[in-house]
């Protein structure tokens, strides 16, 4: 079940309890991203009675999704969030975790970061390769000048700018393996 040497993408879910469409652009940037660094691509969901949005997830090329369903994850808590993932990661081990840049993840990614003890980047808006390293992109100065930042610690955890990628392809078939996580919540 270790996925280790993976880009990790949390899907969020919206209000109807469908993929929020930012989560869809990470999919398809964590692809690329995957593909740049010789990775899989694996997603998270995180909620309570989220089978339905399981299955849809399943659809959009990813190699793994890991779920964590509890009742105490009904709605949005930044410690209970944050304990989930966390645990997620012990077993999931990513070399990378994307993230939309939302309300939530403004909130979660930096927690995430520190109990990880990693760098975090957010607003990025895409990456580049350099002589083997990796670089990220976002606006700085207003959204005047374009910056690339690099990250000295795994796993990376970037956030990223909604309508910057295309959403993932949805499939005919589900293709990823659902892997059900078991948490301690209280």
């Amino acid at each position: 079940m270790d996925s280790d040497n993976s880009v990790l993408i949390f899907v969020e879910l919206g209000p109807d309890e469908g993929i929020l469409p930012v989560s869809l652009e990470c999919v398809t940037a964590g692809r690329k991203l995957a593909e740049a660094l010789g990775y899989g691509v694996d997603g998270l969901i995180l909620g309570s009675s989220v089978g339905d949005a399981t299955q849809e997830l399943s659809r959009f090329g990813l190699d793994r999704v890991y779920v964590v369903d509890h009742p105490l994850l009904d709605i949005y808590h930044p410690e209970m969030s944050c304990a989930a993932f966390l645990q997620a990661c012990e077993v999931v081990k990513p070399r990378a975790i994307l993230m939309g840049e939302t309300l939530t993840s403004v909130d979660l990614a930096p927690r995430v970061a520190f109990a990880l003890n990693t760098g975090l980047i957010t607003d990025c808006v895409g990456f580049e390769m350099e002589e083997g390293d990796i670089h990220f992109v976002k606006p700085v100065y207003s959204s005047n000048v374009m910056a690339a930042y690099g990250l000295a610690t795994e796993p990376y955890l970037v956030t990223m700018r909604s309508r910057v990628e295309d959403p993932a392809e949805r499939r005919d078939e589900a293709g990823a393996e659902v892997i059900g996580l078991e948490v301690e919540l209280d």
